[in-house]
């Protein structure tokens, strides 16, 4: 099983496409999130994204991914 370990989540991505890479996190830890935002991640493939806008704050996420193997994992 593949993990990709941060300080404050683990995210699994064994069975998605879009494996955890230094874009992605790069990306989510610019991404400008202010306290009670709402986001929409479209794709979310781990939901490695949607995770760091709630870590950074965000007050509701909406993660959508279509490929049945990684919305299982």
């Amino acid at each position: 099983m593949s993990v990709f370990h941060f300080q404050k989540f683990s995210v699994l991505q064994s069975r998605s496409g879009m494996k955890v890479c230094t874009d992605a996190t790069l990306f989510g830890a610019m991404m400008p999130i202010a306290a009670g935002d709402r986001v929409l991640d479209i794709g979310s493939g781990t939901g490695l994204l949607s995770l760091m806008a709630a870590q950074l704050g965000a007050g509701r996420v909406t993660g959508v991914e279509l490929t049945a193997a990684a919305w299982e994992e």
